[in-house]
């Protein structure tokens, strides 16, 4: 069902290590939600690992409606040899079921 949805209430902000486990919790939902439970074998303390690895230079942004996360996205920079530019390659991509269809994915991977 979707709820009302008021775009006031959503805030869209960028990630650090002490957001880890919020992360970790929306990317485990996603593996609920395409259940695919049995492939996913990450656990909390990897993703704190990923932001003291700076060479991987992954990035992650989280959406939240009334301070509640509600959607993730984990990107990294890219550069393509061909084209000869710079751009991201998105990871995974996820918005709570009940907040689908409000551009939330699309407000996120702006």
């Amino acid at each position: 069902m979707k709820k009302k949805f008021i775009e006031d209430n959503l805030v869209i902000r960028s990630c650090a290590q002490t957001n880890t486990p919020t992360i970790f919790s929306l990317i485990k939902r996603l593996a609920i939600d395409q259940q695919k439970t049995h492939k996913f074998h990450s656990n909390s303390d990897d993703f704190k690992k990923i932001y003291n690895t700076t060479s991987l230079n992954i990035n992650a942004i989280i959406a939240g409606y009334k301070e509640t996360p509600i959607g993730v996205c984990l990107y990294f920079f890219s550069f393509s040899t061909w084209r000869g530019e710079t751009g991201i390659y998105i990871q995974d991509l996820f918005v709570e079921v009940q907040y689908r269809r409000n551009n939330i994915a699309n407000t996120i991977s702006e």
